[in-house]
């Protein structure tokens, strides 16, 4: 297991950047899974949290964990990054504590600072379709800082199987 190449992250961030404004979807039979970009999803270029990283690390660099990586997972394969050291492409996690995290953001700030986050958020469990996510405008979207949300827990790089990356 390694952390991403900067080029990996670089071609991860542009992955995240290009969904910019797609609508929130919460994940369910009822829907497919959309909002983890399945073949198999109703809703196409919808995203939940995880799902737009998941999808961006997978037209990135080719690993597909789409379907089984929620945040708690994304949180719990990372390597866990000091505050002071957060750099542009890693993750940053919310919840209860470290065993709760409900939320993933993508750090897009400098280095070391309190910088902004970029996602899909404004969504919950109820966010089920376009419609819902339109009305609530729960989208892709960037938030000015890291504590836009009071349940901060932690930042994280992520860590891949070398063995999956597309060559």
């Amino acid at each position: 297991m390694r952390n991403l190449t900067k080029e990996e992250n670089e071609k991860f961030i542009d992955e995240c950047l290009k969904r910019n404004g797609c609508l929130y979807c919460w994940p369910t039979k009822g829907n497919n899974y959309s909002g983890k970009d399945l073949p198999r999803s109703k809703y196409k270029d919808v995203y939940d949290c995880s799902g737009l990283v998941t999808a961006s690390l997978f037209s990135a660099v080719g690993i597909d964990v789409r379907g089984t990586f929620n945040a708690q997972k994304l949180a719990d394969e990372a390597d866990l990054v000091n505050l002071k050291e957060v750099k542009r492409g890693d993750l940053v996690f919310y919840g209860a504590d470290s065993s709760n995290i409900s939320h993933v953001m993508v750090y897009m700030g400098a280095e070391g600072k309190n910088g902004p986050v970029y996602g899909s958020s404004g969504g919950n469990s109820k966010t089920v379709s376009p419609e819902v996510a339109m009305r609530m405008d729960a989208r892709v979207k960037t938030h000015n800082t890291i504590n836009y949300r009071p349940d901060f827990v932690c930042c994280g790089r992520m860590r891949i199987d070398n063995a999956k990356v597309r060559g």
